[in-house]
């Protein structure tokens, strides 16, 4: 049904179109224009200039990324609380881009990056009360390896201390890899 509607709307279009409507179109198609449209040396597109520009490049244009002056990268064998940076200033962030952990052994293993606020000696053994900022937990099954890539960086924001340190907790052995930066 709906098949037979559509080829009649048709029909009666093409009839229209070719006897009521003819002059109509005849006069309509007579009043387009001829264009020469081409992009050669003897015929060039116009372009207008829009606001101040002033570019010219010569030659090749080369990037790389910049590193941050702050940044870090650790490879360590953990045994038990091992310090990644520290100590640092108060206000210390911490930006954590991607950390690995391989786990040698036969049994599960357990990692926890922290950072520590407070008042602590040059080997981040803090002295009096401190604050802590919880970072990435890994689980490692015996006899496997946990990548964890941030494109966003994992971020340990700073709390009120004089000095800070970034450190990883585990409760077995353990080969780390932690690349980041402070700021």
């Amino acid at each position: 049904m709906r098949r037979s509607i559509a080829a009649a709307i048709i029909v009666a279009s093409l009839v229209l179109g070719s006897t009521v409507f003819r002059g109509q179109m005849a006069s309509a198609a007579s009043a387009i224009l001829q264009v020469f449209v081409t992009n050669d040396s003897a015929n060039p597109v116009p372009v207008k200039q829009q606001g101040a520009t002033d570019v010219n490049v010569l030659g090749s244009v080369s990037t790389r990324p910049n590193i941050p002056t702050t940044q870090f990268s650790r490879a360590l064998s953990l045994t038990a609380t091992t310090v990644i940076s520290g100590p640092d200033p108060a206000g210390t962030n911490y930006a954590i881009t991607s950390i690995s952990f391989a786990n040698p052994g036969s049994t599960s293993a357990i990692a926890n990056v922290v950072s520590f606020y407070g008042t602590t000696t040059t080997d981040c053994t803090f002295t009096g009360p401190f604050d802590l900022t919880s970072g990435p937990v890994a689980y490692v099954p015996g006899g496997d390896t946990v990548n964890m890539v941030f494109p966003q960086p994992f971020v340990l924001t700073a709390k009120s201390g004089a000095q800070t340190c970034l450190t990883v907790l585990v409760l077995a052995p353990l080969e780390m890899t932690i690349v980041g930066y402070r700021f």
